[in-house]
């Protein structure tokens, strides 16, 4: 179906019960590893069912040391543990429909994170308590086992930089200007995937610099839709 993309020729479309997508472990990916540089993480997600507990990116190195973002109808919830003490919990309101693109971008400066939703911040919270997650990036899913990501993913970045100039603040209130093209690589981008692969195929090529490029593993049902 080639309405089902943002961007390009198509998208990763994922069924909701077993698809998924795994990044091997990198450092570009180690969000929380301090509280002195920036990275961003930006994507477009278009739900085909809501309900609470779908995951867009999570990293877990052990049962108690883990950290993700997920959809739980309407919120966003951004969570993570280290030795099984909870050091991130922030959930607000999103959207709750189905069969509209929405984009989602993670924003780290220093020691504050922001998301937002559409160019509007919804969430901000700060972190003191770092730590380097020695694991893959997953996408779509909780450890490949649970909370399935059900519907569509386009133009997924990860970005050594404060991509947007962003300045998420406690109120919060601080906007961003939400993408209008398929992103551009330049010598930040750590992870960018276009999601343009052959309809039904099942490959995820990445895109950014060549020396950052990663191996994408497709587990389960999730297969690029034109």
């Amino acid at each position: 179906d080639t309405s089902v993309k943002k961007w390009g020729t198509a998208s990763a479309q994922f069924d909701g019960s077993d698809a998924y997508l795994s990044v091997p472990d990198s450092s570009p990916f180690n969000l929380f590893a301090n509280t002195t540089d920036s990275k961003t993480l930006d994507f477009w997600v278009n739900h085909s069912t809501v309900s609470s507990g779908q995951v867009y990116f999570m990293v877990r190195e052990a049962g108690t040391d883990y950290w993700f973002i997920r959809h739980d109808s309407p919120n966003i919830l951004l969570y993570g543990k280290i030795s099984d003490s909870v050091f991130i919990n922030e959930s607000e309101s999103a959207f709750s429909n189905t069969g509209a693109w929405h984009h989602i971008a993670l924003v780290k400066i220093a020691d504050k994170l922001g998301v937002y939703v559409d160019g509007t911040q919804i969430i901000y919270t700060t972190f003191s308590t770092t730590k380097d997650f020695a694991a893959p990036l997953i996408i779509g899913s909780q450890d490949g086992g649970s909370d399935f990501f059900d519907g569509y993913m386009d133009e997924v970045r990860w970005s050594d930089s404060n991509v947007f100039d962003a300045d998420p603040n406690s109120t919060p209130d601080d906007t961003i200007t939400v993408p209008t093209g398929a992103s551009t690589p330049d010598s930040n981008t750590k992870l960018l995937l276009h999601m343009n692969g052959a309809n039904d195929g099942t490959s995820f090529p990445d895109s950014s610099e060549s020396a950052n490029r990663h191996d994408i593993t497709a587990n389960g049902d999730v297969t690029n839709t034109r």
